[in-house]
């Protein structure tokens, strides 16, 4: 008969989010008011005094980042940092870890990638005023990020003195096989090393437990939060951040809000939503595509809790410094109500400003409109000879479906 070999996708990011969903039913969070103003009717509450502006550590930070700040700071349980393209989210989470770390409190970041965390870390560890540590495989580090890596830092800093007397010894018995003639003594060196290897590598979940406990603030992806070395270091934070939290479902954001009894989402759910590939319960007569509402995994958490929280609970960044104020207009009106002002920086600037750009009626004007009515997509002569020589070249035997007959008849690479 024949056979079929068919690549199955990694089901552990599924299983961790399964099984941090079963462990918000069974077991009892850090405190139970983060659950409670989650998913019952209590209401969010200011816990903490607002600060003030001579306690800002970054004076550059304009006023809505401020306000922003000051909710992160004075929340209870949950708050909502809302930030619009170009506003400076990123650079608004800087000062709330910053003041995080200066209270003394214990923070855990994440975000639904490892670039948006790595993003995090890189700008973190240019600020040297905390300690941190990025928890996640090192081949998905971004080199700027790898040192502040967990292997990294487990290779890198000072072994015991037990760990390095293994090592000596390890040393010092290899150099012995290396010179070995005789049958017998190899084996017995050679299982002597093997002991000695397996009783080293009992060190390493130990350090990586001394450095999370060390650190002011981990960082990792939502997933990343419940891999085993963060589960077995059995460390509690004070705050979680999640960054981006309107890309990622709210099943996956309880993974890392579990870890503290106060959570801070940041995001923008005007931008790219969670990428979810089911079409939802056909009990509840949803459809792709249709609204996204309650009842489906693209409604995010950070949605749900700006539906059901108090206004004073969102603090939305309204200066924003990446467009011209003419391209910003169409955006501000139509998704932020008209709430977002350019900076001074950025609110006339077009191409013509920069250097080595000639000014034309082009690059003097911030938006260019071209009409395509009637323009179809038209290969030209010699691209459809080349498709037709290359069709011709392909074996059928070779791009015949290998699974099911008839599944694909043929297969051209485009």
């Amino acid at each position: 008969g024949r056979l079929t070999i068919k690549k199955l996708i990694n089901d552990v990011p599924f299983r961790r989010t399964l099984n941090s969903l079963c462990d918000l039913i069974q077991a009892p969070l850090p405190r139970p008011e983060l659950h409670l103003v989650a998913f019952s009717d209590m209401p969010g509450r200011f816990a903490y005094p607002l600060l003030s502006n001579a306690n800002m550590l970054d004076q550059s930070l304009n006023r809505s980042q401020k306000d922003a700040v000051r909710l992160a700071l004075a929340a209870g349980e949950i708050a909502l940092i809302h930030g619009p393209p170009g506003t400076g989210k990123t650079h608004t989470l800087l000062e709330i870890i910053r003041q995080f770390v200066r209270q003394g409190q214990r923070i855990l970041v994440c975000g639904p990638s490892n670039v948006s965390v790595d993003n995090l870390a890189e700008r973190l560890g240019k600020l040297r005023s905390m300690s941190l540590v990025r928890v996640g495989h090192p081949a998905r580090i971004l080199p700027g990020a790898a040192k502040y890596g967990l292997d990294y830092q487990i290779n890198s800093k000072d072994k015991s003195e037990r760990s390095n007397a293994i090592r000596e010894e390890i040393d010092v018995l290899t150099l012995f096989l290396q010179q070995c003639t005789v049958n017998e003594d190899h084996r017995q060196l050679g299982a002597q090393i093997k002991k000695l290897k397996r009783r080293e590598e009992a060190f390493r979940p130990k350090e990586a437990d001394q450095i999370i406990a060390g650190a002011q603030v981990v960082l990792s992806t939502l997933n990343g939060a419940a891999s085993p070395v963060l589960a077995s270091s059995r460390v509690f934070f004070d705050v979680v951040i999640i960054d981006e939290a309107t890309q990622t479902t709210e099943a996956e954001c309880w993974i890392a809000a579990q870890k503290a009894p106060k959570l801070i989402l940041a995001g923008d759910h005007h931008q790219l939503p969670p990428t979810v590939m089911s079409v939802g319960d056909p009990t509840l007569n949803v459809k792709r595509g249709s609204r996204r509402g309650p009842e489906q995994l693209q409604f995010t958490m950070f949605e749900r809790m700006r539906e059901k929280l108090d206004k004073r609970f969102c603090q939305m960044l309204t200066t924003q410094y990446r467009m011209n104020q003419q391209i910003m207009k169409v955006s501000s009106e139509r998704l932020y109500g008209g709430l977002l002002v350019a900076d001074e920086s950025v609110a006339k600037h077009v191409l013509s400003s920069l250097p080595h750009v000639r000014e034309t009626k082009s690059t003097r004007a911030p938006i260019v409109y071209i009409n395509t009515a009637g323009c179809g997509l038209r290969e030209s002569q010699e691209e459809t000879q080349f498709r037709k020589a290359q069709g011709s070249m392909l074996d059928q035997s070779e791009v015949r479906s290998k699974v099911n007959v008839g599944e694909a008849d043929l297969a051209v690479l485009y």
